[in-house]
């Protein structure tokens, strides 16, 4: 007698079949064009022709600006107060903050005989 397929073997099926149609969508796509294209820029229309014009003439105005010196002088000028606080200086931290604290330190050698009661191979300074 032939065993009719059972409910997981038909969910499994349906499932392999919806992973396939949409590996086959997903690859199958329409080449995405990677070239560089260019693109059209409007020309400069009159608002931006007249905003220009009106930088150029703040420009022009600010080169000849004069600074009067006699404001320095002005017993009011004067009369204001510094209230700025001093920075003081600070450890900045190590020069290389990746590396490890411990590279800058040698290792120290105890000979065998000190440690094992052995004799040493390792011939002190």
């Amino acid at each position: 007698m032939h065993k009719a397929p059972s409910k997981k073997t038909i969910l499994y099926i349906i499932i392999i079949a919806i992973v396939v149609v949409l590996a086959y969508l997903y690859f199958s796509g329409s080449p995405v064009d990677n070239s560089v294209s260019l693109e059209e820029v409007a020309a400069p229309t009159s608002e931006s022709s007249i905003a220009a014009a009106n930088v150029l003439a703040l420009l022009n105005q600010i080169s000849s600006l004069k600074i009067e010196i006699n404001i320095f002088t002005n017993p009011v000028y004067m009369s204001l107060v510094d209230h700025t606080v001093p920075v003081l200086e600070q450890n900045i931290g190590r020069e290389n903050p990746f590396t490890s604290s411990y590279v800058n330190i040698q290792p120290r050698l105890v000979p065998a005989t000190a440690a094992t009661g052995t004799k040493s191979t390792i011939k002190p300074k």
